[in-house]
């Protein structure tokens, strides 16, 4: 009788040990975000280190205290509603969105409890996101880049590089929610110069190539290419297609003109995400996202590629040179 007592307890005690350790393992895990991208994992290496480092000033490090759980889209669109469906059903304090409008619409979609924190290059107003920029007011806060006065000064860094230009372009996507927004202030930005502006709003990734052509075929002498999240997964063959063309071309971000592109003017996407981490650790700390204004992006970049001008034939004003956050040469 004692030892059949002596084994019930020891199954009882083995079997409240399992059903702890899960337990044990989650609270030594600490927290558990989860981030939602557009492209591939080494497109967005920079927002996610950025992140990082953000969150470990807030004292949330990765294997330490914290847990990130990522999923990539790898440039397909299609993919990015069950891959927010599945981070939102995963035990996780916050969704952080990586690549532009159609990935936060995703997540918001997806989810109406759980927090979701966004870097988004468009007025989050307008599109239904939150409320206000001081007061959200729902499950979404994050950091915006309201690119209207960015797209007026892409225009005219363009003009600096092709002062004689008669006719340019802008490269945008028909299916981003921002066109709305976009276009109206792209043909205020060219009007400015006396331009005559063409539009070129590929209806698919495959078709890039064809509007490139229609580009050469119509003499744009320049082209200003749209921050559209689906540009930024191809990245590599928008900068190939511009330089196989010699069409100068003014970019969104900094990864363009890494890439090989003439140049790129906007906001420091690193220091964004940087930006982004403060809310997600006050989101950690209990705070809620309706509570949390959303920030605007206050740093950015205008970097050169002097390769890139030099095979153009581009002979770069000594005071472009002189604003260059970055020359690479």
């Amino acid at each position: 009788m004692e030892k059949s007592l002596v084994r019930r307890r020891g199954f009882l005690a083995v079997l409240a040990a399992s059903l702890l350790l899960p337990r044990l393992a989650s609270a030594q895990q600490g927290a558990v975000i989860g981030t939602l991208h557009s492209g591939a994992p080494d497109l967005h290496s920079s927002g996610l280190e950025a992140l990082r480092r953000g969150l470990a000033e807030m004292g949330y490090v990765e294997g330490r205290n914290l847990v990130i759980e990522s999923r990539f889209a790898e440039g397909n669109a299609e993919r990015l509603a069950a891959l927010a469906a599945e981070l939102a059903q995963r035990p996780v304090a916050a969704i952080l969105t990586f690549g532009g409008t159609p990935v936060v619409m995703a997540a918001k979609r997806a989810t109406s409890t759980v927090p979701i924190v966004f870097t988004i290059g468009a007025d989050p107003v307008r599109l239904g996101l939150v409320e206000s920029l001081n007061h959200p007011g729902g499950n979404l806060t994050g950091t915006t880049i309201i690119d209207t006065e960015v797209r007026t000064k892409q225009f005219a860094l363009l003009h600096e590089l092709v002062p004689d230009a008669k006719r340019v372009g802008f490269l945008t996507d028909p299916n981003n929610p921002t066109i709305a927004q976009s276009i109206p202030g792209a043909e205020k930005a060219a009007a400015a110069f006396g331009w005559t502006l063409a539009l070129y709003k590929p209806a698919s990734a495959d078709a890039i190539a064809a509007s490139f052509q229609a580009m050469k075929d119509e003499g744009i002498a320049g082209l200003v290419v749209s921050s559209a999240p689906v540009f930024f997964p191809r990245t590599a063959e928008i900068v190939a297609q511009a330089a196989r063309l010699g069409i100068p071309a003014v970019y969104p971000i900094r990864e363009y003109a890494v890439a090989g592109g003439l140049a790129s003017y906007g906001a420091d996407i690193p220091e964004a995400f940087h930006s982004t981490a403060r809310l997600v650790g006050k989101i950690l700390a209990g705070a809620k996202p309706a509570d949390l204004p959303v920030e605007q992006a206050t740093k950015f970049e205008l970097v050169l590629n002097l390769k890139a001008a030099k095979r153009l034939g581009l002979a770069i004003p000594a005071t472009f040179l002189a604003r260059a956050d970055q020359v690479i040469e």
